[in-house]
């Protein structure tokens, strides 16, 4: 019998229809379900590679990092022998360079004093994954000048009671010499960092302070 309307009730439907009206309900159930897991993984997806969990070309992470500095500070090992340190290079690894890569490049710049450049280290072997406290260049690799006009690396020397930040990077390029790069001058390190950024494909990093006493 009609309800109110003059439509039909559902007990009034024929079997073959409440049959079909069933699948049909199960079917855009699982559509929508689906529909809803692909927008979290794609979420998921955005969030991790936006915030530099993945590099670009979706390899595994590089993942810098030292076990000189396991935390937020820098001992005194590693600060400039002018500040009371022992101005020794700490300790680096990584843990993963894609086989496509020509060289990598390690930087350490005082992200407190306007980049001002503690370390760069180029042309070193892409099969390298460590970099032993107070390393020489491994093979074929060539250490800049600093900031402080010397060969190789310097350690933090803030001015008195101030902190300051250090960013610790390593550098995946696609050039075996880096001296091959456009505008590369090796007596300058504006044109070094400007290779390096033109070369990189993909890069990891770690930030530590130093507090001068």
């Amino acid at each position: 019998m009609p309800e109110e309307g003059g439509q039909p009730g559902v007990e009034a439907l024929p079997k073959r229809c409440l049959t079909r009206l069933s699948i049909w309900g199960g079917i855009m159930k699982s559509f929508w379900k689906r529909l809803l897991l692909v927008g979290c993984a794609g979420f998921l997806w955005y969030a991790v590679t936006s915030c530099g969990g993945t590099p670009s070309d979706g390899g595994i992470p590089t993942n810098l990092q030292s076990n000189d500095i396991p935390g937020t500070t820098i001992a005194s090992t590693f600060v400039r022998a002018a500040c009371g340190g022992d101005d020794l290079s700490p300790q680096l690894y990584w843990n993963y360079i894609p086989a496509t890569a020509e060289s990598l490049a390690i930087t350490v710049l005082d992200d407190t004093a306007n980049d001002f450049v503690h370390w760069i280290m180029y042309n070193i072997p892409p099969t390298t994954l460590e970099l032993v406290r107070g390393t020489t260049p491994p093979g074929g690799a060539v250490e800049a000048t600093n900031d402080y006009g010397e060969v190789g690396y310097g350690g933090p020397c803030p001015p008195s009671g101030d902190i300051h930040f250090y960013k610790f990077k390593i550098w995946v390029l696609n050039i075996a010499d880096l001296a091959g790069a456009e505008g590369f001058d090796a007596n300058d390190n504006t044109t070094i960092l400007e290779a390096l950024r033109d070369h990189e494909t993909r890069t990891d990093e770690f930030q530590s302070g130093y507090r001068a006493p």
